[in-house]
């Protein structure tokens, strides 16, 4: 039998919930046409602008207001406006405890979205709840 010492998850789509249906949710909150967010994140641009904040190279205030440019919204704390239905998937977060307290080592690996003006994170308590 094969045993294993650590596990990795990752965060969105993960240990929250969808983010399809989360961008959906802020599309119809803000009033955007259905797939607008994704079409843009697609583009050059879009792309470019993600990549640069998952480097650090702009901060998430820079993300959202040249995003929300994009979008043509206001950028103001866009990435929380964005974020605001995405909810714990608690069954994964249940396993993840189950394994370490079994002694298997728990990571997260993510894509960074930055942690100011909205941390997403923060309700996980990442560096408690995994190693």
């Amino acid at each position: 039998m094969r045993s294993f010492t650590g596990v990795i998850f990752d965060f969105a789509g993960v240990l929250t919930s969808n983010m399809v249906n989360v961008i959906e949710e802020f599309e119809a909150r803000e009033g955007l046409r259905k797939g607008l967010y994704l079409r843009t994140w697609a583009t050059f641009q879009g792309q470019d602008l993600y990549r640069r904040l998952e480097l650090g190279e702009i901060t998430q205030t820079e993300w959202n207001e040249q995003f929300g440019s994009l979008l043509n919204i206001s950028g103001e704390n866009l990435m929380g406006w964005i974020l605001h239905d995405l909810w714990p998937t608690y069954d994964v977060l249940k396993v993840s405890r189950e394994a370490r307290a079994a002694g298997i080592k728990t990571a997260v690996l993510s894509n960074s979205l930055g942690r100011s003006p909205h941390d997403p994170y923060a309700p996980y308590y990442l560096t408690g709840n995994f190693d």
